[in-house]
């Protein structure tokens, strides 16, 4: 009988007794300045995660014992956009911010699993700013070149324990519609 190595792994669970709360406000502004189209938008979420478990076994699992935080959950979100537009150009800008993801399973930062996560944790605990941006020129109503830059700044983040973002990424993209 070969072994089994069921016990290995990660799996993902239902903690039973939870709220989310929360609020989202987004605004959109577009409009005509000075012969050049201009598009603004703009939002910002609010969640309020709340873990009602009681069950030490499960809270011996949270990395913020101090809060009764969700894991994985974000409590503020922002995204922000901007663009011009004049005859075939188009110019624009993004950002997007996610607060610090305050609860995650306290075994991503012990040193034997992913070393280094605790560390970086704490010394990256206010969020995380993210700045792309981008230019197209049209040649036909079909025909379209840009230049799209992600991660201008390019900022080292994490999404989740040990899931570095992309560094910055330029790309030229042309799109051809038929």
């Amino acid at each position: 009988v070969p072994p089994s190595f069921d016990w290995v792994g990660f799996k993902s669970v239902n903690v039973g007794k939870a709220h989310i709360n929360g609020a989202e406000f987004t605004i959109l502004v577009q409009g005509d300045i000075k012969g050049i189209k201009t598009t603004i938008y703009g939002g910002y979420t609010y969640m309020s995660p709340i873990n009602f478990n009681t069950d030490s076994a499960y809270l011996a699992t949270v990395s913020d014992t101090s809060s009764n935080l969700l894991k994985y959950r974000y409590q503020h979100l922002v995204k922000a956009d901007v663009q011009f537009q004049k005859g075939r150009w188009t110019l624009g800008f993004s950002a997007r911010y996610n607060s610090f993801m305050v609860n995650v399973d306290d075994i991503f930062e012990e040193e034997f699993i992913l070393p280094g996560v605790r560390n970086y944790r704490e010394r990256n605990n206010t969020g995380d700013w993210v700045f792309d941006s981008r230019i197209s020129a049209n040649f036909s109503e079909k025909s379209t070149l840009a230049l799209v830059v992600n991660n201008v700044t390019n900022r080292e983040y994490m999404g989740r324990p040990g899931d570095i973002k992309p560094p910055r990424l330029t790309s030229l993209r042309y799109t051809l519609k038929f």
